[in-house]
């Protein structure tokens, strides 16, 4: 019987346990208890300090007379108390109660916050709802420039750039101070985030004068925790660096083989990154761009002339510095010529006696461009002809590039008087008679005419050449001339032809029975006669005229006694004649005695 009884009592008092918690579940969940302070959502930093946490409720609905508070954070899971307090106000109506705690040694991060509630007869009762708030005593991380760097040297447009970072609640702006290494402001401005962490703004360098500059990343995030502890200190530098003229090379200059180009250049404010030689074409198509050696202050490049092409050429000295500030403008013209020049000299006339003029000209020109230096130019213009034999002369000439070159001319002969002394054919008088006729004397060589063999010549009326021929002078002349014909006079003894256009004429000029001049009249041109006059040895072969053969008559056979009458006829006649010769010279002989004796 006491089994039953036990067991009725046991699940009596289950039943009573479950609707007991229910009942409290109830009205936990039918309670409202509203957290005022802090507010949801909420940010703070540790220079917050102390905050304070406050909850209100219905009093005797919500719940009755509470005595105290005690207030939780929960920053990974965990619920922890922060603090509590006595601080609690009970209305007719409305209750409220509240804390300050301290929070400054909360580690940064989002908070969930909740509180419970304390009476007198022990009943606790906790807030349903649950507010976030965010601590961050931290500063957003600023790592170092990315385009700028400390010490560097800058000019232009340049773009600061910073990567800046808030693992709490993100950053709020970021400023670029420009100020001066003491201290004074001169540019404070915002910068745009353009890609995820990175800020940057573009800062044109020319609005700042030339010289030394503090840049400082401000930092900030929505708590106003400020980073400024990135700085660099850099130059803006926008004045191109002082180049000199050409130290060695001048505008318009001309050049050959290797040459040194040499130019000085400084810079006030920073300092000079390389100096280049920039060689183009006059149309600006670039040839060649080297970077010069540096010595002090000068620069200086050897280039070799001989690997371009004669021709003019712009050298420009580009010198940079190490802000990139660069310096174009110092430019020269000068022209390359690598070729020697060339030159035709000639000495005339080619054959002259002991003592005449001889006038010698030298003509160079030059190919590479450059010209030709007069003042170079050296030959002797009127050779000495004091002795005799034969000479040539020598040219030396220079271009205005430094090229040489030397010209010789043709050979001339000087040789004695030939005069019209006699000779073995008599013809020196002759030869002096037609002097005086001639106005030009043309000597052609001072050697035997049999050596030179063929002389072809223009001559005018009055004009002559000389020949030499077995060491005696002679003379080839034009005395007359028409539009078809020359009359041609061959000395010493004057042999004189009158030759028709294409008519040729051979002359003995010693009595030598030989032919020693042959002269062929080849055209007439501009009042000139064109000869040609070749050497010959030519035996003259006496013309023999052939006379007519007697017709001999054929005896007429005739009887024995007739043609014994007839021999015996022409005997007689035979001695007749011989008779009557014989007395004509005896009587021829008799008169002649007697004229002597009388």
């Amino acid at each position: 019987m006491i089994k039953p009884y036990i067991k009725s009592i046991s699940l009596f008092l289950l039943a009573f346990f479950i609707f007991f918690s229910i009942l409290i579940n109830l009205s936990f969940i039918n309670a409202v208890i509203t957290v005022i302070s802090p507010a949801n959502y909420t940010n703070y930093s540790g220079t917050s300090g102390n905050i304070v946490f406050n909850v209100s409720y219905v009093n005797g609905t919500d719940f009755n007379d509470a005595k105290n508070v005690t207030f939780y954070y929960n920053l990974s899971g965990t619920w922890t108390v922060i603090g509590s307090g006595l601080a609690c106000s009970n209305g007719a109506t409305f209750a409220s109660c509240n804390a300050t705690l301290n929070i400054s040694s909360l580690t940064p991060g989002k908070y969930g916050i909740n509180a419970s509630l304390g009476n007198t007869t022990g009943g606790t009762f906790a807030a349903v709802l649950t507010h976030v708030i965010i601590f961050d005593s931290t500063a957003p991380n600023v790592t170092s420039y990315s385009n700028t760097v400390n010490t560097g040297n800058y000019s232009g447009t340049i773009v600061l750039n910073a990567s800046c970072v808030d693992n709490v609640i993100g950053v709020n702006s970021v400023y670029f101070n420009v100020t001066y290494p003491n201290g004074t402001q001169l540019n404070f401005t915002q910068a745009l985030s353009l890609s995820g962490t990175d800020y940057n703004i573009s800062l044109i360098t020319t609005g700042f004068l030339d010289g030394n500059y503090n840049i400082t990343a401000f930092a900030n995030d929505s708590l106003n925790n400020l980073n400024r502890t990135e700085f660099i200190q850099v130059t803006f530098d926008n004045t191109p660096p002082n180049v000199s003229n050409f130290t060695d090379k001048v505008n318009n200059g001309n050049y050959t083989g290797s040459i040194v180009l040499n130019a000085t250049a400084d810079d006030v404010t920073t300092s000079i990154s390389a100096v280049y030689f920039n060689i183009t074409h006059p149309n600006g198509t670039l040839v060649n761009f080297t970077q010069a050696s540096k010595s002090g202050i000068s620069y200086n490049l050897i280039v070799s002339t001989s690997t371009f092409t004669d021709g003019l050429y712009n050298i420009t000295i580009s010198a940079n510095d190490s802000a990139n500030s660069r310096n174009n403008s110092r430019l020269i013209q000068v022209r390359f010529d690598n070729t020697n020049p060339s030159a035709t000299m000639s000495c005339t006339p080619a054959n002259v006696n002991v003592g005449d003029t001889v006038t010698c000209t030298c003509s160079p020109s030059d190919s590479g461009g450059s010209g030709i230096n007069p003042p170079l130019t050296v030959y002797t213009a009127s050779p000495s002809t004091s002795s005799t034999g034969t000479f040539t002369q020598t040219c030396t000439f220079k271009d205005l590039a430094g090229n040489s070159g030397s010209a010789t001319s043709s050979s001339y002969t000087v040789e004695l008087s030939g005069g019209g002394g006699s000779s073995s054919g008599g013809g020196g008088g002759g030869g002096a008679a037609a002097t005086s006729f001639y106005k030009t004397t043309i000597p052609k060589s001072g050697q035997e005419f049999n050596i030179v063999q063929s002389i072809n010549q223009e001559l005018k009326v009055k004009e002559r050449i000389k020949i030499k021929i077995n060491n005696e002078m002679h003379f080839v002349g034009v005395r007359e001339l028409t539009s078809t014909s020359a009359t041609i006079e061959i000395t010493s003894t004057p042999v004189q032809v009158k030759l028709n256009v294409g008519e040729d004429t051979k002359v003995d000029v010693n009595n030598d029975n030989f032919y020693d001049v042959y002269a062929k009249l080849n055209s007439i041109s501009n009042n000139k006669a064109d000869l040609t006059i070749n050497y010959l040895h030519e035996a003259i072969i006496e013309e023999t005229v052939e006379e007519p053969e007697e017709k001999v008559e054929e005896p007429v056979l005739a009887p024995p006694e007739e043609k014994q009458l007839v021999v015996e006829e022409k005997k007689s006649l035979l001695w007749l004649w011989i008779t009557i010769g014989v007395i004509i010279v005896t009587i021829v002989l008799f008169l002649i005695y007697q004229k002597r004796h009388l």
